[in-house]
């Protein structure tokens, strides 16, 4: 997997995209952050294949934030 950092429509929040299926990872990380995050995850510091949904949506109580 390849990942990648973004900018968040939230400034200045960043969030990390797996590249190859256009999954969100909503992390909301400072830019600094997102980046070490970032390699870590391309070194393989991730899942094994595909990052599954619940890692990639924020929940909050049991239910997913908008």
């Amino acid at each position: 997997m390849s990942y990648s950092v973004v900018q968040s429509a939230k400034n200045p929040i960043y969030d990390i995209i797996e590249k190859n299926t256009e999954t969100k990872i909503e992390l909301s990380y400072n830019e600094k952050d997102a980046r070490q995050v970032c390699r870590k995850l391309n070194l393989g510091g991730g899942f094994n294949g595909f990052t599954p949904i619940f890692f990639a949506v924020k929940f909050k109580n049991g239910r997913k934030i908008a």
